[in-house]
């Protein structure tokens, strides 16, 4: 029995195996689909970035987006500058499945004000504990997002 799995050939192998392969590979697709999906994101916080601060506060290109599927109850997260990996938002996977893409886009929004937060010199870093006051607030609307972004 011969079974193409992208461009690997399995020959005679056991049903476990098979599935073992299969997993793999769709799993693969999976991985590339959310990397898909976090460019998206990354270019709709650039365009936002470029109208809102001209581009100039915020280097949206040095910012990681990924997914993390471990989130349950929190939309996203936003990761100082300061940490060894860099700066970074992370969005939940579950949210984006249950809200869609609209709200998706709406706490990387509400993930971009805390960047601001963290490169610009009036702003309170994302670990203080004033990083949801006053100089956020003044962005929740601008950017359309909301103060929280749990679901």
């Amino acid at each position: 029995m011969f079974i193409k799995y992208d461009k690997v050939e399995a020959v005679n192998l056991d049903r476990m195996e098979q599935r073992r392969i299969r997993y793999s590979v769709r799993e693969k697709r999976k991985q590339a689909d959310w990397d898909a999906l976090a460019d998206l994101v990354k270019n709709h916080l650039k365009k936002v970035a470029h109208d809102v601060w001209s581009g100039e506060t915020v280097p949206v290109d040095q910012i990681a987006v990924d997914f993390n599927p471990l989130f349950s109850w929190l939309g996203g997260r936003y990761h100082p500058r300061s940490l060894i990996d860099g700066p970074k938002i992370e969005l939940s996977k579950k949210m984006y499945v249950s809200k869609g893409l609209a709200y998706l886009y709406s706490v990387a929004r509400h993930e971009l004000i805390h960047a601001w937060q963290d490169y610009h010199p009036d702003g309170h870093p994302p670990d203080t504990h004033k990083h949801h006051g006053r100089d956020f607030w003044q962005w929740v609307d601008t950017l359309d997002t909301h103060r929280y972004c749990n679901y």
